[in-house]
């Protein structure tokens, strides 16, 4: 997915003119207006599915949600995650959870999952917090 996080129009258009065009999935930081879209449809001829923040997504005209569904592209909210990505998926901290009511140490949750000491305490720690 090509993600394009811009501050302004003028930013998103300069970015757009460098992408390759390939990308079948596009998020954009803002609202995707006539000028915008015109400007998505020329550069990026395999774009599938364009994705924006929620709270913009319900702003689009009906003429920017017609063209690009002319255009065989479907307009839908995403948020995009800042940051890099998760090393542990939900499953593996879920886990480290229940050994720990199991009764065992953060230690013992450290060699059994291969995590380290300080991230095991991070993410249990973490959850007492809710």
């Amino acid at each position: 997915m090509e993600v394009l996080k811009c501050r302004d129009k003028e930013e998103l258009l300069e970015k757009l003119e460098k992408i390759e065009g390939n990308e079948e999935e596009m998020y954009i930081s803002l609202r995707p207006t006539q000028e915008i879209t015109e400007e998505i449809i020329e550069r990026a001829e395999a774009l599938k599915k364009l994705k924006c923040p929620e709270s913009l997504y319900y702003q689009v005209g009906e003429k920017v949600s017609k063209r690009l569904k002319e255009r065989g592209i479907d307009l839908e909210p995403g948020e995009f995650s800042p940051g890099r990505p998760k090393k542990y998926s939900d499953e593996e901290i879920e886990r480290m959870l229940q050994l720990r009511e199991k009764g065992k140490s953060v230690k013992e949750i450290s060699q059994r999952m291969d995590v380290p000491v300080r991230t095991v305490y991070f993410y249990l720690n973490k959850q007492t917090q809710r």
